[in-house]
């Protein structure tokens, strides 16, 4: 019997039935070690974290310069949380060159069709891989990782159901709640997910991926502490993200709100960790101001420290 591992060491010729021969497999490594030589631009690759109303979409929104809003370059969003429109309509006047799907899908019932939900958010990804590629896009958004998280959870539980047990799909969970899942059906989830998530960090473009927060608490079943908050997304995100970005919403003197940024995360640029940014404060005297993070319209993350009075755009 032949070693499974053998193949890996086999010749030239082993590679035909692939459709790629072992000469044509060297010139696409090289072509990719040139072409990272000479892309002038990192791609941002950000996790946007914060609890709802935290101004987390609306920073990813404002990614453009002045310039290249004038230029026409676009932001493509992903909304599964089916929030986004508002703050596209409110602040942003319908700019066309924001492009929001809302991929969702629901039961008869109300309930909602992740199945078919996450078919929709892998169309979308590949449509969006044509657009970067003829069009000038500067950013894609996904918003509503934890959403995300649940529809490939649902996936997992559809392939585990008989037809007899989906005639009922709006009670997908409960039809599946005593259903064993083998060992290596674990792999459907991850794979679903790997096919959208792995296929938005190869675009060449900014990336940021927006979740909300869950809480989480330790100790026995009967007597569990609150802990603290923690981003609500699929366990094998965080560690390809470059960046993190935790917003949040802090009191100030009075009856004013400031709106509050900190990275947590920066692969790139480690002396910029713990930078923060005034994204937003409302103010009874002042007035609202909105400056969002200015780093995102730039592309990359400096470790000059932005104060409230620097970090709105002027370009």
């Amino acid at each position: 019997m032949v070693s499974s591992m053998s193949s890996w060491g086999q010749s030239k010729s082993s590679d035909e039935d692939s459709g790629s021969s072992w000469e044509d497999r060297q010139k696409e490594i090289m072509e990719q070690i040139r072409l990272r030589m000479e892309q002038e631009t990192n791609w941002l690759v950000c996790g946007v974290v914060g609890h709802p109303g935290t101004t987390k979409t609306g920073s990813c929104f404002d990614c453009r310069t002045n310039d290249e809003i004038k230029e026409g370059w676009k932001v493509l969003v992903c909304d599964i949380d089916d929030g986004a429109v508002s703050t596209w309509d409110n602040a942003w006047d319908k700019d066309p060159d924001i492009e929001i799907y809302v991929p969702n899908v629901y039961h008869y019932d109300g309930n909602p069709d992740w199945v078919n939900t996450a078919k929709n958010i892998q169309a979308w990804v590949a449509l969006a891989e044509e657009k970067v590629k003829n069009e000038k896009v500067k950013a894609v958004v996904i918003d509503g990782m934890d959403k995300l998280s649940q529809a490939v959870n649902d996936v997992l539980r559809d392939s585990l159901l008989s037809s007899s047990q989906k005639k009922d799909m709006g009670s997908l969970i409960k039809a599946s709640a005593n259903v064993t899942v083998p060992p290596l059906s674990w792999g459907i989830r991850n794979d679903v997910h790997s096919s959208i998530f792995n296929k938005t960090i190869a675009l060449d473009c900014h990336k940021f991926f927006i979740t909300h927060v869950k809480p989480v608490y330790d100790g026995p079943n009967l007597t569990q502490d609150f802990v603290g908050y923690e981003p609500d997304w699929h366990k094998h995100v965080p560690q390809r993200l470059l960046q993190i970005v935790h917003l949040r919403k802090e009191r100030g003197d009075g009856k004013d709100v400031y709106y509050e940024a900190t990275l947590e995360k920066c692969k790139t640029n480690p002396k910029a960790l713990g930078k923060t940014w005034t994204t937003f404060t409302l103010s009874e005297t002042k007035g609202n101001d909105w400056f969002g993070i200015e780093d995102f319209r730039l592309g990359q993350f400096s470790d000059k420290h932005a104060n409230k009075n620097e970090n709105k755009s002027t370009d």
